[in-house]
């Protein structure tokens, strides 16, 4: 075969090549949002996102600071169809991602980095196809999002936390704490339930974890369908009878109410 041939060859796999991989090799267009807004500890900030994961963190400083990242996975034209709307008053925020009702294949997320005054109010924060990561001080926090991931790591305050199709995470928390989840299990660390623990998922376990058993007073509800019940920690039991599938008990003197339950999965409480 000739030197002509040989190049050809080349030159055409050279061709294919490029045009295979170029879609891979692309990067995504991306569009940063920073706003910074005055709010005070016991003011409000509410957040409602479609797509994306969302992120808080409380600081000392008396504004919230929002950087909302839009990433298009196919065109730079698309970042323009996703809006992203703040209101502000003196006492509250509000944060809104709005997708287009006609564009229902529109490939593009929104995240949220939030910075919060801590002490103050968040009256709900709501994500689909995303991950929550909150952490801080709060007068009190409604949390919930749709196939993604719950990490709540040294909350303080009354904070109730859902999710569909994703697992929950507790690490450190003080205050009423409440979550929910279906298709998905709960570990709790370091818990401090002080002011009661309720924790249910349908499909998935439940790991609680006590920071100081020892210096834990509350009252111990704890229900399975299709799972058994591990405790490492001395309870007194209420009744005489004890089951797999079932325990009420008192730890330490009793107290605030921990109940934990769950359809398919186990439920094990230590140290």
């Amino acid at each position: 075969m000739s030197i002509r041939y040989h190049k050809a060859v080349f030159a055409f796999i050279l061709f294919f090549m490029a045009v295979v991989a170029a879609p891979l090799l692309r990067a995504d267009y991306t569009e940063e949002i920073v706003k910074s807004f005055p709010l005070r500890s016991g003011g409000s900030f509410s957040l409602d996102n479609t797509n994306g994961s969302v992120k808080i963190a409380t600081w000392a400083e008396d504004r919230v600071e929002v950087r909302a990242l839009k990433v298009a996975k196919k065109d730079k034209e698309d970042l323009a169809e996703v809006k992203v709307e703040f209101e502000a008053t003196a006492d509250a925020v509000a944060v809104k991602a709005i997708w287009p009702t006609e564009r229902r294949n529109l490939q593009v997320e929104v995240t949220f980095d939030v910075h919060l005054p801590a002490g103050v109010k968040v009256a709900g924060v709501e994500t689909t196809n995303g991950n929550l990561d909150v952490r801080g001080e709060f007068v009190s926090a409604r949390l919930g999002t749709t196939n993604g991931t719950v990490v709540l790591a040294g909350c303080r305050g009354d904070v109730r936390a859902g999710s569909t199709n994703g697992d929950i995470e507790v690490d450190g928390a003080e205050g009423r704490i409440e979550v929910e989840t279906t298709n998905g299990s709960i570990t709790i660390r370091n818990a401090v339930p002080k002011d009661g623990l309720d924790a249910e998922t349908t499909n998935g376990g439940i790991t609680l974890q006590l920071a100081a058993p020892d210096k834990v007073n509350a009252n111990l509800s704890v229900r399975t369908t299709n799972g058994h019940i591990e405790t490492d920690i001395p309870v007194t039991l209420d009744r005489l009878t004890k089951s797999r599938h079932s325990l009420d008990a008192r730890i330490g003197s009793g107290g605030p109410a921990i109940r934990l339950s769950t359809t398919n999965g186990s439920i094990r409480i230590g140290r």
